[in-house]
């Protein structure tokens, strides 16, 4: 039985809290408003990025409203921290250079 509880307890996800959560917004803003900056991206990019602050925004005021974000919205922020920062945005598809919907490879 105790294998089997010290299993159970690890499997317990790190919640983050209100702070790490307005860190994690403000990164992604800033991630999102550097690709708006940039002279070299393309307009299309600016707009995605655009919609990408506007949602940040929807999300900043739901942290502020309800005190708590569900899982799937931290794992978006976290993607588009890592994505859009990393320097990459817009070049994650060969060829047509667009980010795709699902973030996958």
């Amino acid at each position: 039985m105790k294998v089997f509880t010290d299993f159970l307890s690890s499997l317990n996800e790190k919640g983050l809290s209100n702070t790490e959560l307005e860190d994690l917004i403000t990164r992604a803003r800033r991630a999102a408003e550097g690709v708006v900056d940039d002279d070299e991206k393309s307009t299309e990019e600016k707009n995605r990025a655009s919609e990408i602050i506007d949602w940040v925004d929807d999300v900043e005021k739901t942290l502020s409203d309800d005190g708590k974000l569900h899982p799937n919205t931290v794992n978006g922020l976290m993607r588009i921290v890592t994505g859009v920062g990393s320097g990459r945005y817009g070049r994650t598809q060969k060829g047509d250079g667009k980010v795709p919907k699902d973030y996958s490879r």
